[in-house]
This record gives structure tokens, sequence and C-alpha cells, in this order.
């Protein structure tokens, strides 16, 4: 027969800091090395790449309403797709996952990659057209 819960409730109690102080010292914190300029580079480009998952949203923004044609399809397919990669960690967070966000982090740099390309095929097409508009002397 086991003993009325109260009970063993007071010797986990005094065992928390104890557990509490052993998870410190077996697990300390890892701070990245800033001192080299690897380490300056990586949490450089670490934090570069989590700020993408709202630039992601902003460039696709832009790109829906600057494009046209057959590159507003593309940006339309991409949008697409983002949104099913939303909808997919909004419900996976749901369900309880907890890794379901990487998923985010780790595409949306194509995503943002895929529409400055876009971008930068209309600017040129856009340059293209405004040369051939000016006449030669």
């Amino acid at each position: 027969m086991l003993p009325p819960p109260r009970l063993l409730a007071i010797p986990a109690l005094l065992y928390l800091p104890a557990l509490a102080g052993a998870q410190h010292t077996a697990a300390p914190a890892v701070e990245p090395p800033l001192d080299d300029a690897y380490g300056a580079a990586a949490v450089l480009l670490t934090r570069l790449v989590f700020l993408l998952v709202p630039a992601s949203l902003a460039v696709q923004v832009v790109a829906l309403r600057k494009l046209e044609g057959r590159l507003l399809q593309l940006a339309r397919f991409s949008a697409c797709a983002m949104a099913a990669l939303w909808l997919f960690v909004a419900v996976t967070a749901v369900a309880g996952s907890t890794l379901s966000p990487i998923w985010l982090v780790l595409l949306s740099p194509f995503f943002v990659l895929f529409l400055a390309v876009l971008l930068f095929v209309r600017s040129r097409a856009a340059a293209d057209d405004a040369s051939l508009l000016v006449r030669p002397r």
C-alpha cells in the first residue's frame, strides 16, 4: 500500500533545490564563442535566418503588388506554398509539436531568395523596356 500523496510530496520538495542545482552544474549554458570571427559570423548568420521568417511575409506582399504576368503567377504559387507551410506549422503546434516551427526557419530563406530573384527579373525587364524607349541620337 502506498503512503498518502501528501507524504510523497514532502520528500520531492526537499530534493527539488538539489536537482535544480545539479542540472545547472551538469549542463551549463553554452554561449557561442564570440572572440573569433567564426563564432561572430555564426551568431550573425543565425540571427539573419530567424529574421527572414517575418521578412518573407513582407517580401511576399511586395512581390504580389509589383509583379505582373508570368512572374505574378510564380509569386502566387509561392504565396500558396508559404500559406500551406504556415497552416502546417499552426496545426502541428496546436497538436503539441515543438519542432514544427523549425520548418519556417529552414524554408523562409528559400522563399525570400525565390521572390528576390523574381523581383530582380522584373527590375531588369523594366530597365530593358526603358532603354528601348530612349531614342539614340
